[in-house]
């Protein structure tokens, strides 16, 4: 039964007595009320009054006992609330910043100074909601900022003590929490934010772009995708009816469009389609994502696998690549039919392509490089055939090639010198797509055709030089293709005045305008004869009359390659004497003619074999036709040798002969003497000549007027003579001076071994006379064409003989006023 509340007894007896007499006077009222039943009414009363007192008096005494009770459990409950606080301060103290009983009322001061005031209501209405409802709460409250510091806390309200029954609140601070929440809340703003470009970004591509999952179904697709189909649609939806109809029709093995993507063969496919009579190429591509992968698309995906699709019409880029296939076969094809051997390799250095000429001239298996193999095996195969020059390090070789790969841009040319004498041209080439084309030929017989050419037209060149008559080919259409020096000479042209390949009407007006200058008449009638004879095709000769005193004899000879031969010669000094004296006149020209024609006997008749001789002499030497033994390159080496004795000997006779003749001049220009010695020294160390040369020049010898030319002359005929009469292994010592700042001087030291002169030479002894020795010493071909060159300069040579060395010295005069003479 439950208790009654003490406070409420006195409404209790009231309401016990009210329906005490309420069951009285119902008891009477449905009966028939008489005088008895009042009289009975009375005594009831009286005894009912009595149990009612009883009643009261009993109610009474239970009250009292009820409230004894009651203040019992009160002292009770104040006791075990305060073991309850003492046990609460032991386990809060160690895990919260505060705690407080609500029934004290000392939270309000706490939270009223330490949290903002809208985070103090948010309190004050959980409290309520705690007290009258019964209801824990958690809250997050904002406290007061101090400083830089922003603290923020967890309320926590709750119930403690015995049977819950006092309400408490626990406060911890949060503010580390907090922040990494913050922080955390950020990125992941940032990366949805990231997220949200990259779909966006997907939206706008014109391709469609879907993403399904294994069963088929499309969970997104982006904006093109939607343009087309529509969207949640499985994956037999990607084309009409008609078009599947027809792919299916097609490709039998397709019975869906988008459900091979999950097998990973099928993940790029190409579907032909003969879509309204129009062949198409269909491209379908799968790419497999992972779970977390999927979120960029749809946050409600569940887990499983996904593929995102492509399609994309590939038609035209197909017919392109079909296309380029058929050009490279086509390429390959041509390559087939050259002659040059060709081979091509890729970026990973193997090889995608050779010709059939590219396997012969290495001498390789075309059924093994038909195996694709990488370059370093190809070069390791030819190197095992003796295919390849001798290297000093292989090694090095294999790593400069293989690093042309990846570092060569412009295209790089070799020469391979093989050991049976056989020379390859080889040309790599960047390839545009990444790898090298090597363009490979043998070159043996062109370089020998090439150098021969050059040894003829050497030849040529130098024998036009030097002779006396002015020599002008002019071709076809009338361009000058060659000249001498004479024919400058002849015609007072500079070098300026024109170039090869200039057009002989230009040349004859300048060699007019310097001839006759302002005489109209006569520069055109030249100009024209010049030209008629540059051009005219039959052979003759005659002489022009030049500004009235010089008479210039000429002859025209047609070439077999459409072109003339034009020759001059000034015979002004002949026909002048002939005018005076032409018996003299007769013997002048029969004397000048024999010189002539001795000249040019010479230099075809002697020169030439002599020439031809030193040229296969030095191609056998360098075993182009075959190698040679020792012996026979010892034979090779002395004809050589011989041979440029003699056609030294021969300039010489031809210097001397001209020197005579009075038909050798000097072009004396400012030189630099020590540029020209250590050419001299070059020259001298490059033809491997027994002398050891050594020079020494004075300070202050820097240019000198002199004819550069005569002057390597004069040394190279007196260093040749030196060459056969010196001591063995001894140097030549050069001392290069100036003698009173006006006077260049050249003084040469050569050591002498007399016994051992004689016995090499096979002749008498050598004369013990200091001046029979010098003139014994001086008889040779080589001193007396040097001796004359220096004459013609004007200048002196002297020799002594002391302590077994032979001393020369030459003296060079200036001649500055000579110079400006021939400038002007």
């Amino acid at each position: 039964m439950k208790e009654i509340p003490i406070k409420n007894f006195p409404i209790f007896v009231l309401i016990t007595s009210f329906i005490f007499l309420l069951a009285i006077y119902l008891n009477y009222y449905f009966t028939i009320i008489t005088f008895d039943h009042i009289q009975d009414l009375f005594s009831s009363l009286l005894l009912y009054q009595n149990t009612f007192f009883l009643c009261l008096l009993s109610g009474m005494l239970y009250c009292i006992y009820h409230l004894t009770q009651k203040i019992k459990a009160k002292n009770k409950e104040i006791i075990d609330a305060h073991h309850t606080q003492t046990n609460l301060e032991k386990i809060i103290n160690t895990s919260c910043l505060h705690y407080f009983l609500i029934t004290d009322g000392k939270h309000v001061e706490w939270l009223k100074k330490n949290l903002t005031p809208e985070s103090y209501q948010d309190y004050i209405t959980y409290e309520k909601k705690l007290l009258n409802s019964n209801k824990p709460f958690l809250l997050n409250g904002i406290g007061v900022p101090s400083h830089s510091h922003q603290p923020y806390y967890k309320i926590k309200g709750t119930f403690a003590g015995p049977n819950r029954t006092y309400p408490i609140i626990i406060i911890h601070e949060n503010t580390d929490t907090v922040i990494e929440q913050d922080q955390l809340r950020k990125i992941i703003q940032d990366v949805k934010l990231e997220l949200k470009l990259w779909q966006t970004l997907l939206e706008e591509f014109s391709i469609p772009i879907w993403l399904e999952n294994t069963l088929g179904q499309v969970r997104w697709s982006n904006k093109a995708y939607k343009e087309l189909y529509d969207q949640g649609s499985t994956k037999n939806d990607l084309y009409d009816a008609d078009l599947l109809a027809e792919i299916e029709k097609n490709i039998g093995e397709y019975v869906h469009l988008i459900g091979p993507l999950a097998d990973e063969q099928n993940q790029n496919k190409i579907i032909n389609v003969n879509v309204n009579g129009q062949y198409k190429k269909y491209q379908f591509k799968g790419i497999p994502l992972k779970d977390e992968n999927a979120v960029l698309f749809d946050d409600q995906i569940q887990d499983g696998n996904f593929y995102l699709g492509f399609v994309t019409d590939v038609t035209e880029r197909e017919s392109y690549k079909t296309l380029l296939n058929r050009h490279v076969a086509g390429q390959q094809k041509l390559f087939e039919t050259l002659n040059i051997a060709i081979g091509i390799y890729g970026p990973d250095t193997k090889l995608d392509f050779c010709n059939q000429a590219y396997a012969q001239l290495w001498q390789l298996n075309s059924e093994w490089l038909e195996q694709r193999p990488p370059y370093l095996q190809v070069i390791e195969d030819i190197r095992i055939r003796k295919r390849l020059p001798d290297h000093t390090s292989f090694q090095e070789f294999r790593e400069h090639r293989i690093r042309l790969f990846t570092s060569l841009i412009e295209p790089h040319e070799d020469m391979f010198y093989l050991p049976d004498g056989r020379v390859f041209h080889s040309t790599i080439v960047p390839h545009p797509y990444g790898g090298l084309i090597f363009i490979q030929s043998d070159v043996t017989t062109n370089l020998s055709m090439e150098g021969r050419y050059q040894i003829l037209q050497a030849v040529q060149r130098e024998t036009l030089n030097n002779m006396a008559e002015g020599i002008a080919v002019f071709g076809s259409d009338g361009l000058l293709k060659l000249c001498n020096p004479a024919y400058c000479d002849i015609f007072k042209l500079e070098e300026t005045d024109f170039i090869e390949n200039t057009h002989v009407q230009k040349i004859s007006q300048i060699i007019a305008s310097h001839i006759f200058g302002k005489k109209v008449k006569s520069k055109e009638k030249l100009s024209q004869t010049l030209i008629s004879l540059a051009l005219e095709r039959h052979q003759h000769t005659g002489t022009l009359k030049l500004d009235g005193s010089r008479i210039i004899r000429f002859s025209v000879v047609p070439l077999p390659d459409g072109a003339n031969l034009n020759t001059f010669l000034d015979i002004t000094d002949s026909v002048m004497a002939a005018q005076n004296l032409k018996e003299k006149n007769a013997a002048l020209k029969e004397t000048d003619q024999f010189k002539s024609e001795f000249i040019a006997a010479a230099s075809l008749n002697l020169k030439m074999p002599l020439n031809s001789i030193m040229g296969f002499s030095e191609i056998l030497e360098a075993q182009y036709l075959g190698a040679l033994n020792e012996k026979q390159r010892e034979y090779l080496q002395l004809i050589r040798e011989e041979s440029q004795k003699i056609l030294h000997s021969i300039q010489n006779i031809l210097n001397l002969t001209s020197i005579e003749a009075n038909k050798l001049n000097l072009t004396l220009t400012e030189i630099s003497v020590p540029t020209l010695l250590n050419e001299v020294r070059l020259h001298l160390d490059s033809s491997q000549s027994k002398i050891n040369l050594k020079i020494a020049i004075a300070k202050g010898v820097t240019t000198f007027a002199l004819d550069a030319e005569r002057i390597r002359q004069i040394l190279f005929s007196l260093f040749l003579h030196l060459s056969d009469i010196k001591k063995k292994n001894a140097p030549v010592t050069l001392d290069v001076k100036k003698a009173n700042d006006q006077n260049l001087i050249f003084a040469l030291s050569c050591p002498l071994d007399l016994k051992t002169l004689t016995k090499e030479l096979e002749a008498a002894p050598v004369p013990d006379d200091e001046n029979e020795l010098l003139e014994y010493l001086t008889d040779n071909v080589n001193f007396t064409l040097a001796n004359d060159l220096i004459e013609l300069h004007q200048g002196k040579i002297l020799m002594s003989y002391t302590n077994q060395t032979l001393h020369i010295k030459i003296e060079f005069s200036q001649q500055t006023e000579t110079i400006k003479q021939l400038a002007s």
